[in-house]
Order: C-alpha cells, then structure tokens, then sequence
C-alpha cells in the first residue's frame, strides 16, 4: 500500500529458504480484493528479503537495521540493496514516502523469521537497558533502571509491535525426525544445509534457542505492558518440521486443518485465514 494515509507499516518475514515472495504467496493480491481490502487499506507493506542461512545473531542485526531505516528514515532515503532494489526505490513517487510517520507496527514471519525477529526485539531492549543504566550508574537500583527503560521503551515502535508468527522455529526445528527437513527439502539439499550456521542456531537444543527463549520469557515479565514480546501463534496440523508451542506470554491459536509449515501462510480464495490471522 502506498496511499498517503497509511498509518500502520506491516513487516514479513521469511523463514530458512524461504522467499520475500513466494513465501507469501497471494497475500499480496489477496489484501486488495473483498472485506481485507478495507482492512489493510492504511497500512504499508514490507517483504523482506535476507539471507537466511546465516547465523541468527547476524540476520537479526541487519532485519533491526531495515527496520529502522523504514520507521524513521522513510524509503526515499534507504539505499537500494538486495531487499529493496534501485528500480523500485527510484519508481516510487518521492512524494508518497516523504515525512512517512507510522502510528503502529505489525511484524508477520514465518518459521525461522519469527527467531529473528524475537532476537532483533530483544537486542534493542538490551540497547535501551545499556542506556539507562549509563545514565544512573552502576549505584543505580534496579527499580530506577526498570522505570527508566519502560519510559523509553514507550516511543519504540518495535517493542510495542504486534506480532504474528506462522509455524515459528521459536522451539527449534525437528531435524532429527523422519518427517521433518527432508519433506520440505531434497536429501542433497539437506546435506549442504546442515553446514549452514542458521541451521545449527535452529536444532532444538541450540544455546541460541534457549536463549532467545529465557530472554524474552524474562523480558515479558518484567515489561508486561511491551506487545512485541507476546507473540500470536498459528500452526498447521500437518507441520512436521518446527516444534509446536510457544514461550510463557505468547497466544498460540488452536492449529490449522490439512495445513503444512510450508502453507499455514499461503492464503487463497478457500482458505482466508492467513489474512485475518495477520491482520
């Protein structure tokens, strides 16, 4: 969307192998026809492209910085790169993206984006405890410190997301079950893929899994009031690749029917329901 009064920029995020594109397969169409076409009328939308193979730590910085640049830079100052091409950046009309100012923030993902996106959520909270603690000092009480970081945290679009995750990897990936990778990807592909760092990062038993996890756990209890540390959750029921669940705070949605990892994010004219979830 790009009319002048969008209020609410939307993210997507794909997961290991996925694609800005076909991950989302007709969302894009899909928004513009019927009852969603009123829906998301006011909200722009970003499909993000990164390098999924990657170690988490690193794709998360690089999502915070893509981010950043959309919330306070607007597009016609972020520099074209692989996720956002010169030709789309030079064919917008300059004065759409000037002044873009973004009351809210959704933040959709599928799989290994909803572990990218938690780790880019918790790096900037840790950003803003450095911060405040900088400015109390290390005499500073813990109360103090936790006032001061819930008071910034107010003005960051980020942490106060809403966030919506499909079949996420946030319990690790079930690589070592007959019917997990390998459905989704050929016997050779799988063996190049298991040298890849992400794929460490996502086994279930990973310290970076278990991390992200007791991090964001922690980090919801102490700073209730922050929506994009509480994740909505759908699943499919024929999803054999990631985990089922999610952390202490999150909603996880009863599962979807006949859906695999792959489609619980694909909608199409007989199953709307990646439209309404999102949204």
């Amino acid at each position: 969307m790009t009319t002048s009064e969008c209020k609410q920029v939307a993210v997507f995020v794909h997961g290991f192998f996925g694609k800005s594109t076909s991950t989302w397969r007709n969302f894009q169409g899909l928004i513009d026809e019927g009852e969603f076409a009123d829906q998301w009328a006011a909200t722009d939308l970003f499909f993000y492209k990164y390098d999924s193979r990657r170690p988490i730590g690193i794709s998360a910085q690089d999502f915070s910085s893509f981010l950043a640049s959309v919330l306070t830079a607007g597009l016609e100052e972020i520099a074209p790169t692989d996720f956002l091409p010169p030709t789309f950046i030079t064919q917008s009309p300059p004065s759409v993206w000037k002044n873009r100012s973004y009351e809210s923030l959704l933040l959709v993902a599928h799989s290994e984006g909803g572990v990218v996106i938690r780790r880019a959520l918790l790096d900037r909270l840790a950003d803003l405890e450095r911060q405040a603690q900088s400015e109390i000092g290390e005499a500073g009480s813990e109360s103090k410190l936790r006032d001061l970081v819930k008071e910034r945290a107010k003005a960051e679009l980020s942490l106060n997301s809403k966030l919506r995750l499909f079949a996420p990897a946030c319990l690790g990936i079930n690589f070592s079950s007959m019917f997990g990778f390998t459905l989704a990807y050929s016997d050779i592909l799988y063996a190049i893929a298991a040298s890849f760092p992400a794929r460490n990062d996502l086994a279930d038993d990973s310290p970076i899994i278990i991390q992200i996890k007791d991090e964001t756990e922690e980090a919801a209890r102490l700073y209730p009031s922050l929506g994009g540390l509480k994740a909505h959750i759908l699943f499919g029921e024929n999803d054999h690749i990631v985990h089922f669940g999610g952390y202490r705070h999150d909603l996880v949605m009863p599962y979807e029917k006949r859906q695999s990892h792959t489609g619980i994010c694909k909608p199409k004219p007989s199953y709307l329901t990646p439209l309404s979830f999102a949204r």
